[in-house]
């Protein structure tokens, strides 16, 4: 839907902010044409509300930019920590209404496959050896900031090499033009049976051996954004019984309903918060019949603006005032309440 006055702007020189506070890491970024002209990343879990405008006003200062230089805002809409996605939520479409330009929200487990995908493809890059993207993925990884693991900075180093094309090639495959229609039209599916299609899921550890999680496929190689499309859908799980159901989808794909297609892939990687699942992980390698990867890596705002910058372009558009976050879940003091509700009817 559009909102009467956020989804009256056009996009003229493409440069928008892209944020999310879904995880422990507080995370903004701007791009211009779907190209990333900086990003600032900082962990603290329980200040977002006091980091995020501080934050944003820290990187447009260090851009030269005014918030009336931006002509759109993405915005990772969750699931995740409940006050987390609120406060980003909010924030988001305090920007939209205040400066009358477009919003989009992007399912924030799908900016953590998608920038987990871009990774992965980087060291893969770097084991083989070969191109200068992949000596750019090991340089990042050396020099990264204090604390920054390997993966993080071939992350950063992929982002930054996908970001030249994503302004002409979307994640989708399709190219992204102004004006040109929604991008899902353009939308590059990995085949069934592709070998080169890799299972990514995410994983935001949810508590009480929980997980939100998904599964996303994606195909392709290079420095190019991959095909991509959603196989199981957004939610809140339990690892043992998603575990079980990764492995019964594998070994009779088309079994589940809301499977996406009935490829079998060519490896899984679970990406994100995965240190709390080694258990479940471990059982999924030892039967699933393909290469099965554990990928640590934080959510980032570059991966969200990258993976978002195809749809905006392509005139998707959020309504202001109707636009919620994606919770997954009751936040738990509302589920004690049931519960307390719940005990004194009985």
């Amino acid at each position: 839907m559009t909102d009467s006055r956020s989804g009256s702007a056009d996009i003229q020189t493409g440069r928008f902010l892209a944020l999310d506070t879904s995880t422990a890491s507080l995370t903004i970024a701007v791009l211009e044409q779907g190209r990333v002209l900086g990003e600032l990343n900082t962990v603290a879990e329980r200040n977002h509300s006091i980091g995020l405008l501080p934050n944003i006003r820290q990187l447009l200062g260090e851009l030269g930019l005014k918030p009336r230089d931006l002509e759109a805002v993405a915005v990772g809409q969750g699931p995740g920590s409940y006050t987390g996605v609120r406060i980003g939520v909010s924030t988001a479409k305090t920007f939209a209404w205040a400066l009358g330009i477009p919003l989009l929200g992007v399912s924030s487990l799908e900016a953590l496959a998608y920038g987990a995908a871009l990774a992965d493809r980087a060291a893969a890059r770097a084991e083989a050896g070969g191109s200068v993207a992949a000596s750019a993925a090991q340089a990042a990884a050396g020099a990264g900031s204090t604390g920054a693991s390997a993966a993080e900075g071939s992350a950063r180093a992929a982002l930054e090499a996908a970001s030249a094309g994503a302004a002409a090639e979307g994640p989708h495959g399709g190219r992204a033009e102004s004006g040109s229609g929604s991008a899902a039209g353009a939308l590059a599916v990995p085949h069934a049976g592709d070998s080169g299609t890799t299972w990514i899921v995410p994983l935001m550890d949810a508590r009480r051996t929980q997980a939100f999680t998904a599964v996303f496929a994606a195909a392709g190689t290079g420095t190019t954004p991959p095909a991509w499309r959603r196989v199981r859908a957004d939610g809140i799980r339990l690892m043992g019984d998603w575990a079980d159901e990764l492995l019964a989808q594998l070994a009779a794909p088309d079994a589940l309903a809301d499977a996406a297609d009935a490829a079998r892939p060519r490896r899984i990687v679970f990406a994100g918060e995965t240190a709390g699942f080694a258990e479940p992980i471990a059982r999924v390698a030892a039967q699933a019949g393909c290469a099965v990867v554990a990928l640590p890596h934080a959510l980032q705002a570059s991966a969200l603006g990258l993976f978002a910058w195809p749809r905006l372009a392509g005139g998707e558009r959020e309504d202001v005032h109707g636009f919620v976050p994606n919770y997954a879940q009751l936040p738990e003091a509302e589920v004690k309440l049931l519960a307390k509700a719940q005990k004194g009817d009985d």
